[in-house]
């Protein structure tokens, strides 16, 4: 009897020393296969993940760094399992503070930008409130070496009314063209530097056009090529300055 109690003591001792979390991973990582392979087998699913996510970041850290030197010798299967379930708990909270950061910036932006974008709309509707502008004519003067015109050249008429009771000294702002069926056709910036005495029209072509360049750009050829009575246009203000000194100008 003491002779079987003794082999089943030594069988339970023999069995305690072979957890898989009490074996020292080797330093070699050429052993993981043939010594390690075995005791990961008998991890649950979650070890086995956990210590297959600790021996691939230490591959990587010897490859980045061969200072870091890769899994510190006498580390277990369970300390390294261990180390993969705080590594993953630290970025895990890291990636919380994080999102509460990014969460909070675009809160800010969003709210900037919706700032700019209704100060931007008061603006206009103040600018829109002064002046109406309208485009009555469009011509593309065809290529004319002989007049020094390269290029086939747009030209736009305007009307603009001044319905304030100030003169205006200039008009900035964007024309925005779609074609029949509302699709974009494209956007010209203007200027207008020609003055508007109050209450008074002001018919145009401010003195310049476009020069309509086949490696020019998409928006003015498309504009050019379009019939004006097909296209629907809206004049967008960005700025205006009255006689007397004061500006409109909205924010970008």
């Amino acid at each position: 009897m003491k002779h079987k109690a003794a082999v089943i003591a030594i069988a339970i001792l023999l069995a305690a020393c072979s957890k898989p979390t009490e074996t020292i991973i080797p330093s070699d990582m050429a052993k993981w296969d043939t010594e390690l392979a075995p005791q990961m087998k008998k991890l649950s699913e979650e070890d086995r993940a956990d210590l297959t996510g600790y021996l691939m970041r230490m591959k990587m850290l010897e490859a980045f760094d061969k200072t870091a030197g890769g899994v510190p010798l006498g580390t277990t299967v369970g300390d390294a399992i261990s180390a993969q379930k705080k590594w993953k708990a630290d970025a895990a909270a890291a990636k919380a503070a994080q999102d509460v950061i990014d969460k909070k910036r675009k809160e800010d932006a969003d709210a900037l930008s919706a700032k700019v974008a209704a100060e931007r709309k008061a603006i206009e509707d103040r600018i829109s409130a002064a002046v109406t502008i309208a485009i009555t004519d469009k011509k593309v003067l065809p290529e004319d070496m002989s007049n020094s015109r390269f290029y086939d050249f747009l030209v736009l008429t305007y009307a603009i009314e001044n319905k304030s009771d100030k003169g205006i000294v200039q008009l900035k702002g964007t024309f925005y063209f779609k074609d029949a069926t509302g699709d974009e056709v494209g956007m010209l910036p203007v200027t207008f530097d020609q003055a508007i005495a109050a209450g008074k029209t002001l018919k145009t072509d401010t003195g310049r056009g476009w020069n309509v360049k086949s490696y020019g750009p998409k928006d003015l050829k498309d504009i050019a090529r379009h019939d004006l009575a097909t296209m629907t246009v809206k004049f967008v203000p960005s700025s205006i300055a009255f006689a007397g000194g004061e500006v409109l100008k909205a924010p970008e």
